[in-house]
């Protein structure tokens, strides 16, 4: 049985990042009696978690053209409602999407991510989309032709833990994928079991940390 004492209430948190270091002590029951103290020494350590603003959230939405093996990410309202008539024809849902906060949100602690169109004229014809404004830059600075800005704030989310690409304890790692071919495309995904059928199918994990992160989803 778990139990533990809070010494101090931080009361309500604003929206924003946090970490929270604690110190624990392992006790078992000895019998029905009650607590035996285990000697063990003390266990340190910390959570990373953000408090989040629900209103703010939206889900961005993936679709998949069949001919092109291509998939497309978009939270944006109107490339939706096109997607879903007909207005773009061949993509279709796959029933997969991933948690965001909105671009219009002044106030999040969150990072804004980026979106660059694949230039036609020079042989792509996809979107890339990085929360890390240092490969914003990079991707700008090296692929000016190429790779078009179309957007340096489409939507907002968290960044991992650049040492070790963890996120926050109540968000959920997004992977990214890389199909590695000259048509270039990127699926972006927070399901493990997606994540292992395109390595198996070829496609490379791009990321930080042992598990390939690029940022945190929210719920």
């Amino acid at each position: 049985m778990l139990e533990y004492k809070i010494d101090q209430s931080l009361g309500v948190l604003a929206e924003g990042r946090y970490a929270v270091r604690y110190v624990a002590q392992v006790r078992y029951y000895a019998d029905a009696g009650g607590f035996t103290p285990y000697s063990a020494p003390f266990v340190a350590g910390a959570w990373d978690f953000v408090v989040l603003n629900p209103v703010s959230h939206n889900s961005a939405i993936e679709y998949y053209y069949g001919t092109l093996d291509h998939y497309f990410l978009t939270s944006n309202p109107a490339e939706i409602s096109k997607l879903d008539t007909g207005g773009f024809p061949g993509w279709v849902r796959t029933g997969q999407q991933i948690g965001v906060v909105t671009s219009g949100d002044a106030e999040s602690t969150a990072s804004s991510v980026c979106r660059f169109y694949g230039n036609p004229a020079k042989g792509l014809n996809s979107h890339f989309y990085s929360a890390s404004a240092d490969e914003c830059a990079a991707v700008i600075a090296k692929y000016p032709d190429a790779w078009l800005l179309e957007s340096a704030n489409v939507f907002r989310s968290y960044l991992p833990d650049l040492t070790n690409g963890a996120c926050p304890i109540n968000l959920t790692p997004v992977y990214r994928l890389y199909n590695n071919r000259p048509d270039v495309n990127h699926r972006y995904t927070t399901s493990i079991d997606i994540k292992q059928q395109m390595i198996a199918a070829g496609w490379i994990p791009e990321g930080v940390g042992p598990d390939a992160v690029v940022w945190c989803a929210v719920p």
